[in-house]
């Protein structure tokens, strides 16, 4: 089975979001209404330890907001979100042991003109 198809399958199983991590090869989400793909920002790897929880704990900082959690409803966000999370996952692949990156080193490096022209992302809708 894909990766893709796995994410479906658990979709239909009840979660309003799937997020998968493909490493250097950047992520991919999947919603009831898209399916947002972004690569792996462009880095000098020092070490893959961390890289993981940097992603994830900016995914669930991304996604609360000031009513609890929120679920993205548009491509367009999603693929911001996702940006940001492989983004803090690349950061923490630039340095030694788990050190984490925080916002105020992840949110400029998200929009850096580099890292926009270089990994715009890609959006489509579910498939069936």
């Amino acid at each position: 089975m894909s990766p893709q198809a796995a994410a479906r399958t658990l979709l239909g199983l009840g979660p309003r979001l799937v997020v998968v991590t493909r490493g250097a090869n950047g992520a991919f989400a999947i919603t009831a209404d898209c399916h947002v793909t972004v690569p792996a920002p462009q880095i000098e790897l020092v070490d893959t330890i961390g890289a993981g929880d940097a992603f994830q704990a900016c995914l669930l900082d991304s996604l609360e907001g000031p009513d609890g959690v929120r679920i993205p409803t548009d491509p367009e966000e999603l693929t911001r979100i996702l940006r940001r999370c492989a983004t803090a996952g690349a950061l923490a692949c630039t340095r030694a042991g788990a050190q984490p990156p925080t916002r105020d080193e992840i949110d400029p490096a998200v929009s850096e003109p580099a890292h926009r022209a270089v990994h715009p992302g890609h959006s489509a809708p579910c498939l069936p």
